[in-house]
């Protein structure tokens, strides 16, 4: 058994598309990503055809990001029902306060969200879920259409729970996850086979090297964003989770952007201080010893040794080992 250190970290980008940019109209998409107790990378797509459809979009992307950074979520029998739920009464209190009907605010919410070794996944509507796993890139969700051409289901329909798609398991083997609008997968996701382009692939592998949220984010808006535009004339939007992992003792021989953004440490002195207490940890030092050799304050070297806690990941097997999650309610 080793140690390694492990960070979720996550970005997510909208762009206005084409024909909105023609018609004068916003952008209808909110999408969301951040990381802390909770990962979570959202999607939330405002329909066309409600004249609130931005309104809606942010209000479930709001909803659902305030929610999931609660740890009262997680104790709850059912979060995937709570965060719907959640969704509903947010955008019927707001089409009471604006006299509008609910329909005004309808979107559609895809989402991941991964805490403690868990992820859960969501899929309400035609966005698409894919991860990044050992067997390599899949589609863990994906669209659903309505009746005809160019309908799906929405947080404000009759029975959202009746059309909800939901994924969870163990995290064992997954590298990294991708939640996408329909704009967005008609340039990521190939309807005819259900599979993935290997754009996603790329991105993956290039954030996983150790990319900052906001590098990552800077390449959706720059590169891949406007490159999909070409092929859609919605408004796009990408949200990823990517894990950042490496073998604790190896640590050192990284780059210092992969350092800093697994450590959580951006000043030099910070980050040169988290790795000394992670070196004495290592060697099986108390915190009261670790601050005796680097000459810190016992409360300094506590700051750190928590900070760790969380990064500190016991792996029995090795990394490309073959293990699968499990899926439900498909």
């Amino acid at each position: 058994m080793s140690l390694c250190l492990r960070r979720w970290v996550g970005s997510a980008r909208s762009l206005r598309g084409r024909l909105h940019v023609r018609d004068g109209l916003p952008c209808q998409d909110a999408s969301r990503a951040f990381a802390g107790g909770t990962a979570l990378a959202l999607v939330a797509d405002g329909a066309g055809s409600a004249p609130l459809a931005a309104e809606g979009a942010a209000l479930v992307a709001e909803t659902v990001s305030g929610l999931c950074a609660e740890a009262a979520l997680w104790g709850h029998p059912d979060p995937g029902r709570r965060i719907l739920e959640a969704c509903r009464e947010c955008l019927q209190a707001a089409a009471a306060r604006l006299d509008r009907p609910l329909s005004h605010l309808a979107s559609t919410l895809v989402l991941v969200a991964v805490r403690g070794g868990r992820y859960l996944a969501l899929n309400l509507g035609d966005g698409v879920v894919a991860c990044l796993d050992t067997g390599g890139p899949r589609v863990l969700l994906r669209p659903r259409r309505g009746e005809y051409a160019n309908q799906t289901h929405f947080l404000t329909g009759p029975d959202p729970w009746g059309h909800l798609q939901v994924a969870q398991g163990p995290l064992d083997g997954i590298r990294a996850f991708a939640v996408m609008s329909d704009g967005a997968a008609e340039g990521l996701y190939r309807r005819r086979d259900g599979t993935l382009a290997p754009a996603l692939g790329r991105l993956w592998a290039w954030a996983r090297q150790g990319q900052t949220p906001d590098r990552v984010e800077q390449a959706l808006d720059e590169t891949l964003l406007p490159l999909l535009a070409a092929r859609s004339g919605d408004d796009l939007s990408v949200a990823l989770l990517y894990g950042l992992e490496c073998p604790a003792a190896a640590l050192e021989a990284r780059p210092l952007s992969f350092r800093r953004t697994v450590l959580g440490v951006r000043r030099s002195d910070g980050l040169a201080h988290r790795q000394a207490v992670l070196a004495r940890r290592l060697a099986g030092r108390a915190p009261a010893e670790a601050a005796a050799d680097l000459g810190l304050s016992p409360a300094t070297v506590r700051r750190h040794w928590r900070a760790l806690d969380p990064l500190l990941v016991a792996r029995e097997t090795p990394p490309d080992a073959p293990d699968r999650p499990t899926r439900t309610s498909q």
